[in-house]
């Protein structure tokens, strides 16, 4: 991934956090990586990178000179653990919209249960903004999931400390540089995230973590 994709994936999480889809009502799962152009009919605009997919979103693969038979578009749910992709070459050619009535039904299902390893998606906004809140669960969270919540979070925030310590003292450039502060930024937001909301804090290292595997291709 060059350098100013890195950059695009940045601004359209920084556009997602101050509301990159107006009038979503139920965000379903995020974009995690992708290849071939994916439009969101439904709300006008092309997928990036941390982009929320919404319950009413109409997912297309763009038929351009790009377009690829192995094209496909990976997700991740609300809990930030990855879906199974669709894959064009599964999709027969992925000439419809993609289905997601299934995984609409399913986060509808969870958000409805409140079971604690459903608990919803706390909100970035608030977190960023310093306003943390509890956790959105009506029960407290069980011996087994606080370890595999903490366990995911540790091994994300784990891979992030060895990224920033290989980079710490070199010359970087600018654009470079620039990602180094924003991948510091979502690590210290998840440290503080995990003691209100440990989905929150996954969330938040993902995102760090992600960005910072991308840093790591990009050194010199």
């Amino acid at each position: 991934m060059r350098t100013s994709q890195i950059l695009a994936t940045l601004l359209a999480f920084g556009t997602f956090l101050i509301g990159q889809t107006p009038g979503c009502k139920l965000e379903i799962a995020y974009v995690k990586d992708f290849k071939g152009t994916w439009n969101d009919e439904e709300y006008g605009h092309q997928l990036r990178t941390n982009q929320p997919i919404c319950d009413d979103s109409r997912i297309v693969r763009v038929k351009n000179k790009k377009a690829k038979p192995d094209d496909f578009l990976l997700l991740t749910d609300r809990q930030a653990r990855d879906l199974p992709p669709y894959q064009c070459k599964h999709l027969l050619g992925c000439e419809a919209p993609l289905d997601l009535s299934d995984l609409a039904r399913e986060t509808k299902r969870q958000l409805g249960d409140q079971t604690p390893a459903a608990a919803p998606r706390a909100s970035i906004r608030s977190t960023l903004s310093g306003k943390t809140s509890g956790p959105a669960s009506s029960g407290p969270l069980t011996a087994d999931q606080l370890r595999e919540y903490n366990r995911v979070l540790e091994e994300n925030l784990d891979r992030v400390r060895r990224v920033l310590e290989a980079v710490a003292g070199r010359d970087l450039n600018p654009e470079l540089t620039q990602i180094v502060i924003q991948i510091q930024t979502f690590r210290k937001q998840a440290e503080q995230a995990r003691e209100q909301n440990l989905v929150t804090a996954i969330n938040l290292a993902r995102r760090a973590d992600l960005l910072a595997q991308d840093l790591v291709k990009r050194l010199p």
